[in-house]
């Protein structure tokens, strides 16, 4: 169970009660899942990030909490690791609001993950970040869990 945080926070979990789609291999958890998908990027000698992929934030905010800041620091160990890694850090949001604003939020909520890791001593070559907007749901937008893990920022290695 997650602790109820602050309005501006951003967690490594999605809220209490909410649950990762399955049927989307974006959005789970499981590194054994992400390598059978047909097409799926895959880190065998990485599967570290893969435990990592998510962090979650709450609505409007591109402000990272407590949750979020403990998982990019365990994601920026696994890139002092692995120097040659390259990450996609694909930024997400749900349909509350307008389509712009979402998609603004989402590149925010990529800019903010990118900067935690820089600031960890990454450089910024490693890092690609994209702003999707409400366009790549993980869940369905019209229940507030799944809106909930729509507002995300996903680490996805790149080949």
């Amino acid at each position: 169970m997650i602790t109820p945080q602050a309005p501006t926070g951003a967690s490594a979990r999605p809220p209490s009660g909410a649950q990762p789609d399955t049927a989307n291999p974006r959005a789970t958890a499981s590194p054994q899942a992400n390598s059978t998908v047909p097409g799926q990027r895959t880190a065998t000698t990485r599967t570290e990030v893969l435990d990592l992929h998510t962090v979650y934030f709450l609505s409007g905010s591109a402000t990272l909490g407590p949750e979020g800041r403990r998982l990019l620091t365990r994601a920026a160990r696994v890139l002092t690791i692995h120097p040659a890694l390259r990450l996609e850090l694909g930024g997400h949001a749900d349909s509350t609001g307008s389509r712009a604003f979402n998609v603004r939020l989402s590149e925010q909520r990529a800019s903010a993950v990118r900067a935690f890791l820089m600031r960890s001593g990454c450089s910024a070559d490693r890092l690609v970040t994209l702003g999707h907007g409400p366009d790549q749901p993980a869940a369905t937008n019209t229940m507030r869990a799944g809106r909930a893990l729509n507002r995300r920022v996903t680490l996805l290695p790149l080949d």
